[in-house]
């Protein structure tokens, strides 16, 4: 059986008008968002040590990445000059010691101009960095 580790990305959204955006195909790339991760640690069986972050989208001309560190038992960093649309693909890695993969996973966000966006994802367990059976975390 497959096992995956559910973990919610949780990130500050800045209050935003009660309704939710409406985007145009030709939304201008100038404006950007941010997305702020974190991700808890709390039952970690690979020792992750550090992360990265990546957005991508058909109409962004390079992957945009950001570090993230592990702190007070979360999973945290921002990414910041996104350009704003839809469709963006956010991928997130944990990683052990050894920089290994350990946990990944992707979610679909809508990244708004001048403001923090939420997303939901589940990270799931990579078994060749981190069998059944590995030591280290929480």
């Amino acid at each position: 059986m497959h096992k995956s580790l559910m973990w919610m990305i949780i990130m500050s959204v800045i209050p935003l008008a009660q309704c939710a955006p409406h985007f145009e195909d030709d939304v201008a790339l100038s404006e950007q968002g941010k997305v702020r991760v974190q991700i808890a640690l709390v039952g970690d069986a690979c020792g992750v040590s550090s992360g990265l972050a990546s957005v991508e989208a058909p109409d962004i001309f390079s992957t945009l990445f950001a570090s993230m560190v592990v702190e007070d038992d979360a999973l945290v960093g921002t990414m910041a000059e996104i350009p704003a649309g839809v469709n963006r693909q956010l991928v997130v890695q944990a990683m052990n010691d050894e920089d290994q993969v350990v946990y990944e996973g992707r979610a679909e966000v809508t990244v708004v101009a001048n403001q923090y966006v939420e997303a939901q994802l589940t990270l799931e367990r990579n078994f060749t960095n981190c069998p059944d059976g590995s030591s280290g975390g929480d």
